[in-house]
């Protein structure tokens, strides 16, 4: 077998393929015969086609070419010796490789039809005989060319259309799958792809014995700037943050959104634990410097809770909820700074979620109670007044102190639930005590920062005081300085519209909260409560010139005020003297229940109580 030069093809459907190239480009011809000088002779012919020209002895020679190449045609000699032309075409149709390939005789023998017969039925599709006119070999087999590259056009088409179905699949997948694993707003990894960075980060540092830290960013203060200026401008806002965060961090480093204003990060590579507290610090200092956005300049804090790999967990579950309660802590004690899981967290954060779960059904249960404590007028010694103070006893956790619930209360949406029970059943108490003959009594009762926020307070009120008896002059409604301070413009709303019922109105823990002389003017407050830390050590000097100050303002514009927390003589010695009319604390009487109160205010008087450093509340 032997193969002359190789020349490119010349057909015009070879060049015709829409700039790809062809995949069996040139054609290929094998001429078959079992005499050279024929297959030179043929050769010559052929050779203008400008298409490749394999040629072979025998059968078995071609037999074997076909299943090395792919042929546009095969001119094919009857008369061989050991496999004539009729057993050759046979066997090449028997071939899944060859079966289709055009087969042309080319014969010498007689034109008889049972002759004929057998070629085609051999699997001929054309005779040519011999001598062969060159014109007619020619364009037979420039037909056969022709069908060939317009075969292996429209494959190369069909390619060309899958490849590109194929990229555009690629394409579309890198797109779902950066969607899927990507936060749309901020374009950070979003939680899936941080649960499978953390898993991968658990792993090297297992193999390796590397430390690595989970930081939980939530920002302080994005609340607000969500409800006073719209989910626009936070959206705007924390697209900024995504950018500082990035700027803040390593390169190594992992950030993702996990939703809201919460962020985590993955430090890794850490030479020291205290590592992570320092880019914690870098972190917080790069979000507390001024946003701006659409032209407002914004502020914000970040709380940062840290988990340390392998100490603080060694699962991602372990980690990312002990990053979770360190986070809460740091935000609980005042927010932008961060603080690092301990087991003294997890253990508070274990009572925290109990507490929370209880709460939602403590009213139910009837598991909340009020007690009551006594306001005493200074100069008279005479019980004018009480306070009603919330108490929680829980079957299993126990008695609860309200700063430990409260604030959980406030935080998963039930304070206005407790706040109302509070209100009714404080009311309710106090119309008994009213239709008793205690008229000249004033009842007081606290407000919460939610209850203040909410927008049916003032109906809820009302329709409480129309259920009860009592006058709304002689009910005194105490709301916290630091209170008043959040949506100053709503809470003075609240208050002036709460004033307009009949309402007597206090400021409690006064001091704490860095109140104006102006502010304090514009609010309708009948009362300043002096908070007790002011009094707790009255022979420090500072304590007792703030507490001066606070009583001389008071009287300034003429107010009345009680001193919070009182315990000894000395204290109830300098309200007096710095002309303060009302008192409270243990010195007087610890809280009690509606019996025992009832019991002082028929009495009138209290009997002194032995000096106490006990904090009540």
């Amino acid at each position: 077998m032997n193969k002359p030069m190789n020349n490119e093809p010349s057909s015009q459907a070879s060049k015709e393929l829409d700039g790809q190239d062809a995949i069996a480009l040139p054609a290929k011809i094998l001429v078959v015969d079992d005499r050279n000088e024929n297959l030179i002779a043929m050769r010559t012919v052929l050779e203008g086609l400008n298409a490749e020209i394999y040629t072979a002895l025998s059968g078995n020679e071609a037999l074997t070419l076909s299943l090395e190449f792919e042929f546009a045609v095969i001119l094919l000699d009857i008369q061989m010796p050991e496999m004539d032309g009729f057993e050759t075409a046979t066997l090449l149709r028997s071939r899944t490789k060859s079966k289709a390939i055009p087969i042309i005789f080319v014969t010498a023998i007689s034109k008889e039809r049972t002759q004929v017969f057998q070629g085609y039925d051999a699997g001929a599709v054309d005779y040519l005989f011999k001598p062969v006119d060159s014109h007619i070999l020619k364009s037979k087999v420039q037909i056969f060319l022709e069908l060939y590259y317009e075969k292996h056009r429209d494959l190369d088409r069909a390619l060309l259309d899958l490849q590109i179905t194929k990229r555009e699949l690629e394409e579309s997948n890198r797109a779902l799958h950066k969607l899927a694993h990507h936060d749309s707003l901020t374009s950070l990894p979003n939680r899936l792809r941080f649960e499978s960075a953390l898993k991968q980060a658990i792993a090297v540092s297992a193999r390796h014995e590397r430390l690595f830290a989970l930081l939980f960013i939530d920002l302080d203060d994005f609340k607000v700037v969500n409800d006073n200026l719209g989910h626009q401008m936070g959206d705007a806002l924390l697209k900024q943050v995504a950018e500082r965060l990035r700027t803040a961090l390593r390169e190594e480093d992992f950030i993702a959104r996990l939703g809201g204003d919460e962020f985590a990060v993955l430090l890794q590579e850490l030479g020291h634990y205290y590592d992570a507290g320092k880019i914690a610090d870098i972190i917080i200092k790069a979000l507390t410097q001024p946003f701006q956005v659409e032209g407002n300049e914004l502020r914000l804090g970040a709380s940062i809770g840290i988990a340390c790999y392998p100490s603080s967990g060694k699962t991602g579950v372990v980690l990312a909820k002990n990053a979770d309660i360190a986070m809460y802590r740091a935000k609980s004690e005042g927010g932008n700074s961060h603080r690092y899981f301990t087991k003294d967290l997890n253990r508070s954060y274990t009572r925290r979620s109990s507490i929370e779960t209880m709460l939602r059904f403590a009213v139910e249960r009837n598991e909340f109670q009020l007690v009551y404590q006594p306001v005493v007028a200074l100069k008279t010694g005479k019980v004018v007044g009480l306070e009603a103070l919330l108490r929680w006893e829980q079957d299993k956790l126990g008695n609860i102190p309200p700063d430990e619930f409260i604030p959980i209360a406030e935080e998963v949406g039930l304070a206005a639930m407790v706040g109302e029970w509070v209100l009714r059943t404080g009311c309710a108490q106090f119309s008994r005590w009213y239709e008793a003959g205690f008229k000249e009594m004033q009842y007081a009762l606290n407000l919460s920062v939610c209850q203040l926020q909410q927008s049916d307070l003032i109906k809820t009120i009302t329709d409480i005081l129309d259920e009860s008896v009592i006058p709304a002059k002689k009910i005194v409604l105490e709301v916290t300085e630091t209170a008043l301070m959040q949506e100053e413009e709503r809470s003075t709303r609240v208050l002036e519209a709460l004033h307009r019922l009949g309402f007597e109105l206090s400021i409690d823990d006064f001091g704490t909260g860095y109140s104006s002389l102006g502010r304090l003017q514009k609010l309708p407050i009948n009362i300043l409560k002096i908070d007790r830390t002011f009094l707790a050590d009255i022979e420090a000097k500072e304590d007792a010139l703030i507490a001066k100050s606070i009583l001389a303002l008071a009287n300034s514009l003429n107010l009345a005020t009680v001193g919070e927390g009182v315990e000894t003589k000395k204290q109830q010695k300098f309200l007096i003297e710095n002309h303060c009319q009302l008192a409270q604390g243990y010195y007087y009487s610890r809280p009690v229940d509606a019996q025992a109160m009832e019991a002082m205010m028929r009495v009138g008087m209290l009997p002194l109580a032995k000096e106490s450093r006990v904090k009540d509340k």
